[in-house]
């Protein structure tokens, strides 16, 4: 069991890659303004080993994830309402 935040669409999106899960979290609100965020999760432990907030990627980040060897994919909307998607690729 992943012990994530208790609103914002945790769990929207996952991606699973042998040692490693990725979850999204699209409805999460920062305090910049700005929603969204992944979550990065041991498979063996459970534990939390990363995590990538959305100011690092636009608007509604983690509406859907990839995991990657060696990085993560998010994506999500550009910020201000726009219906342009945007995906960021960032090392893990």
């Amino acid at each position: 069991m992943l012990d994530g935040p208790s609103a914002g669409g945790f769990g929207a999106a996952v991606a699973v890659r042998r040692d490693a899960v990725l979850v999204g979290a699209p409805g999460t609100s920062l305090a910049d303004g700005e929603e969204g965020a992944a979550y990065l999760y041991s498979t063996r432990t459970g534990a939390l080993i990363g995590s990538y907030p959305g100011r690092e990627g636009g608007g509604r980040l983690g509406l859907n994830v990839a995991l990657l060897r060696t990085a993560v994919a998010l994506a999500g909307r550009e910020p201000g309402g726009s219906d342009n998607g945007i995906v960021r690729l960032r090392p893990r």
